[in-house]
């Protein structure tokens, strides 16, 4: 590595809900990759975020997660998601010369239980030569990115009896947990447990998130039906969706479209000129997505 160039390791975080100091300044750095220009990055700071915010994160390895400073500042991030062994990447316009260190690093650091997985974005020639020669190799299990401009017709029409709210208007995780349980297809009933509920509570506590642009479609016998969860920092170009769930027996009446594009007026009323999701499912083509870029993750041989 260059001269002034340090490689540190997240020591301050226990993980799940504990949205440290070191979270803070990973999270601004990638906030701030992406200020004023939308760029091809698969980790966003919201995907940073919600990481820390549900109780699926594995957090004993949370001191395997490695972050580079140039002097005082953060130039390169490379951590996991949910499940240790699975590597994504982001590193600052300028620093690319960081790529082969960081594939070494993952494979010595992030492959302790055998099932390293790196996320190369396809365009990311450098990186895939670099992989390559570490023996590794393209899986057929990629993410998909697409992303719609918001200078677009973002109106909707509800059915009678039902409205729009927000997590700020109406915080109530139950109904908003239960929405979720159900849009994902899980099968068994919903179980109200303090557990659950304090879980729900603490993936909207994450710093940075804004509970007036967390929109559910209210029915009339109170129950949530449909909820987009959105990730924005006033003034910055670019809002990502994530969560986004409707309830099955609510699907294809418009809900979806609905909180979705109400999310979406909120951000772009407070700046944000394009809107990205991690997902190529026809429901977000027809609402006016389009195909970004993808990414491949790589594996040993």
């Amino acid at each position: 590595m260059n001269k002034g160039i340090q490689r540190f390791q997240l020591l301050d975080s226990k993980g799940y809900g504990d949205f440290s100091k070191t979270f803070i300044e990973i999270r601004d750095f990638l906030m701030n990759l992406e200020k004023d220009t939308l760029k091809k990055l698969d980790y966003h700071w919201g995907r940073w975020a919600w990481m820390f915010s549900l109780p699926y994160l594995d957090s004993k390895f949370m001191q395997k997660i490695t972050y580079y400073k140039d002097l005082d500042q953060i130039v390169a991030l490379m951590t996991y998601e949910s499940n240790f062994g699975e590597v994504y990447y982001v590193i600052q316009e300028g620093y690319e010369y960081l790529k082969e260190e960081m594939i070494e690093h993952a494979i010595k650091t992030f492959d302790e239980i055998g099932t390293l997985r790196i996320l190369i974005p396809d365009d990311d020639e450098e990186m895939k030569r670099i992989a390559s020669l570490h023996q590794l190799i393209p899986s057929a299990d990629a993410e998909y990115t697409y992303k719609m401009d918001l200078d677009r017709d973002l109106s909707y029409v509800l059915k009678d009896g039902f409205k729009i709210v927000s997590m700020k208007d109406e915080f109530d995780v139950a109904k908003y947990g239960k929405c979720l349980y159900e849009g994902f297809n899980h099968e068994l009933p919903y179980l109200i447990t303090e557990e659950e509920l304090n879980n729900r509570r603490i993936s909207l506590s994450a710093p940075g998130i804004d509970l007036s642009r967390s929109i559910a479609v209210k029915a009339p016998d109170g129950s949530f039906v449909s909820y987009c969860g959105t990730w924005y920092r006033d003034g910055d170009v670019g809002v990502l969706l994530e969560p986004v769930a409707t309830v099955p027996e609510y699907r294809k009446q418009g809900f979806g479209k609905a909180a979705i594009y109400e999310a979406l007026r909120r951000a772009r009323d407070h700046g944000a000129k394009v809107a990205t999701v991690g997902s190529r499912q026809v429901f977000y083509q027809k609402l006016g997505f389009s195909y970004y870029w993808e990414s491949h993750f790589w594996v040993k041989k």
